[in-house]
């Protein structure tokens, strides 16, 4: 195995389960309950169903518990719990009193002796869970979230039970009678497992669920005499951009029957556990100037496996035919004579720029989009330069965060206005999907100061999420700051919270929020407002859509055009802005908080509502504000 293929599944060894399910055959055993109420009970019912011997140790039992002990033939021992008694003989112990120490004490004493045990409703103290059960016997499903939410459990149950069918029983038993004869004919496990797949997949399982048994034995004794070594066939599956909810239904079924998967390094780990378990994985991920496989080795894997009549899955990050070399590996197959399948998936450019809220076409601003690599030829980006500067398109940029700066270069050196904003998505529509916006002119300085990395989306145009600046004017936090960063939040607005060097604010909650906020360290306080404005436009913010926040007046809020960065001078709700700040700015950009008697109050998050409305009216991309 090479080093990269063993660090990446050494990778996904790291995200481990915090409890290992198993299926206990108790047939027989002895196993003990210290407790002897109605807890007890449901406990007893369950491992009486199992076939499991139950003894009971309490001062008090239920009469219904005591049957069930009677009836498996187990001992009812009439008094407290001893801690040293002898648990060694048990296959395992649950506690159930409604005393904590009692339970306490049965967890430790059965530690020192290496016996299962469950305290009922106190996860600390349990060595197994008792799961929600779908009983299809022989088929059994288990629910359990390792103690964190019963309730939840149950439910995922109840989901559940509308699906599998009560007749998988008599599937499983049908099944088993057959195993040994199927097992004689066919014995490659391989092809032997494609063989019950198929059949399960076939009428045969309804007329065992409808009893008709004799039918059914006609049915897989004519499979098994037409039985033939299946052909190779392969998969290229497009995986999406990363969030698992975003595969199609098509492609999780070939990943989910795939015999060998074969997977680059923009798969993501939650993606490649949805593969099936026993499947061989086969890592030949691709970074820049780090191909752990070149492409003619992975063509190579893919022919030779099909050959020997495996299902194959090429697994590849957004689609295979965007910038996926999937028309390589097709044309491979083709001149091999492989049987084939394409599944298209969402590309990057769709699923990052979806879930960041930033449209790539808008009727007023961009009607068309370009896909291009940023990949360098000898350092350079090699693109259509003149083509790439017209008005009203956007840019999507693949692969292009290392020649970042060539490519903004080259783009104001053909034309293009270095003010063109500009939007870098990492790891989009994950959980650590980070958005950076810019101009031309700034965007590559932003990169490492925002510790971006690969992969990363480019995306360049007039189209892209509002950005919110909320300058603060004085010392005084407003009280509705953080009904603002909610608001912004639930639109996928930008926002920036801009303040002067020593205000202070709540980073635990931005973070929560996912926001950011810049501090500017000009001056301390805004003694000169007008050198700040100045300021403030040399850090990218336009002087013309500063919307000052004013709480005399009696006018209802007025928006202007908002498909460019906003800043929101914001004032202390009290007094508002002083009014030679707000003569500054012409009325039409005024935000006004109607105070005259008879007349709705507009706080500052009511104000800074109807401006995300706005913004988002004008995309056409309204949300609900929470």
């Amino acid at each position: 195995m090479s080093k990269t293929r063993y660090l990446v599944q050494f990778e996904l060894l790291r995200n481990t389960v915090e409890i290992f399910p198993i299926s206990l055959k108790l047939q027989g055993q002895p196993c003990l309950i210290v407790g002897g109420g109605h807890i007890a009970y449901r406990k007893a019912v369950l491992l009486a169903k199992a076939g499991a011997v139950i003894h009971v140790v309490a001062p008090d039992i239920e009469q219904n518990l005591l049957d069930i002990v009677h009836s498996t033939h187990g001992q009812y021992h009439a008094d407290k719990f001893d801690p040293q008694i002898s648990l060694s003989s048990y296959r395992l112990v649950i506690a159930a009193t409604n005393d904590k120490a009692v339970n306490q004490a049965v967890f430790e004493a059965c530690e020192d002796l290496n016996v299962l045990v469950n305290s009922v409703d106190d996860p600390p103290h349990c060595r197994f869970m008792v799961p929600a059960i779908i009983d299809r016997s022989p088929v059994v499903v288990s629910i359990a979230t390792n103690g964190a939410s019963p309730v939840l459990s149950r439910q995922i149950r109840t989901q559940l039970e509308a699906s599998i069918p009560h007749g998988m029983g008599k599937l499983a038993d049908f099944s088993g009678k057959w195993r040994k004869a199927v097992k004689e004919q066919i014995t490659n496990p391989d092809e032997r497992r494609i063989f019950w797949e198929d059949l399960y997949a076939s009428p045969l399982k309804e007329q065992v669920f409808n009893d008709n048994l004799i039918e059914a034995d006609r049915l897989i004794e004519q499979a098994l005499t037409k039985w033939q070594k299946p052909k190779g066939e392969v998969y290229l599956v497009g995986a999406g951009p990363g969030d698992p909810e975003l595969l199609t239904l098509k492609a999780l079924r070939l990943m989910q029957q795939a015999d060998v998967v074969i997977y680059d390094r923009l798969v993501s780990p939650a993606i490649l556990e949805l593969c099936r378990r026993d499947a061989e994985k086969i890592y030949v991920g691709k970074a820049r100037s780090n191909h752990s496989v070149p492409q003619d080795g992975i063509n190579a894997l893919l022919v030779k496996y099909a050959a020997e009549g495996k299902r194959v899955c090429r697994l590849k990050g957004g689609d295979p035919f965007i910038f996926g070399r999937g028309g390589e590996e097709i044309q491979e197959l083709f001149a091999a004579n492989v049987t084939f399948q394409v599944v298209p998936g969402i590309t990057a450019a769709s699923g990052c720029s979806a879930y960041a809220g930033i449209p790539l076409t808008h009727r007023d601003y961009a009607q068309s989009v370009r896909f291009l690599t940023g990949h360098l030829k000898e350092g350079s980006p090699e693109l259509p330069w003149n083509e790439l500067v017209y008005e009203n398109q956007t840019l999507v940029l693949y692969m292009g965060l290392v020649g970042l700066e060539k490519i903004c270069e080259n783009l104001i050196s053909h034309g293009q206005r270095p003010n063109m904003p500009v939007a870098l998505i990492s790891k989009g529509t994950t959980p650590d999907q980070k958005v950076v916006v810019g101009t031309l002119a700034d965007i590559a300085s932003k990169v490492e100061e925002n510790h971006i990395q690969a992969p990363t989306l480019t995306i360049i145009g007039e189209v892209r999420s509002p950005v919110i600046h909320v300058v603060l004017y004085e010392p005084e936090i407003p009280a509705n700051t953080g009904n603002i960063i909610r608001l912004c939040a639930n639109t996928d607005a930008q926002l920036h919270l801009v303040k002067p060097l020593g205000f202070e604010l709540d980073d635990k909650k931005l973070r929560r929020a996912g926001l950011d906020y810049h501090e500017w360290a000009h001056m301390k306080v805004w003694e000169n407002f007008a050198e700040c404005l100045v300021h403030l436009k040399e850090q990218g913010i336009d002087l013309d859509a500063i919307y000052p926040l004013t709480t005399k007046g009696t006018e209802t809020p007025h928006t202007s055009d908002l498909n460019r960065p906003v800043a929101l001078l914001m004032g202390p709700e009290t007094r508002g802005l002083p009014e030679d700040v707000r003569m500054m700015f012409p009325q039409a950009h005024w935000i006004r908080l109607p105070m005259a008697p008879n007349s709705r109050s507009l706080n500052l998050s009511n104000a800074t509502a109807v401006i995300l409305y706005e913004a988002w009216r004008q995309q056409g991309a309204i949300r609900k504000i929470a």
